[in-house]
């Protein structure tokens, strides 16, 4: 698993919270089931340009709000390198 993935999990999971959703609300928007959510908020499951479409329209968050979260994970894998 690497480190990018994980950080990439945490900050999807914090724009999960911060737009009021739990797990299985925002895998619902999402369509996809909460374990696979889990999964990618783990960083067991890297975040595709698939599912960050999924999350911008079931979420309702504008593209550069889910971008910002793929940067994190680009950004620290830079930085360990």
């Amino acid at each position: 698993m690497a480190k990018g993935n994980k950080r990439v999990g945490r900050a999807l999971k914090a724009l999960r919270q911060r737009i009021g959703y739990n797990q299985t609300q925002a895998a619902y928007h999402a369509n996809m089931s909460a374990t696979y959510l889990a999964r990618i908020e783990c960083g067991h499951t890297p975040l595709t340009d698939g599912l960050l479409v999924r999350f911008v329209r079931g979420w309702g968050v504008s593209f550069e709000d889910v971008a910002r979260v793929q940067e994190i994970g680009k950004l620290k894998d830079q930085s360990a390198a």
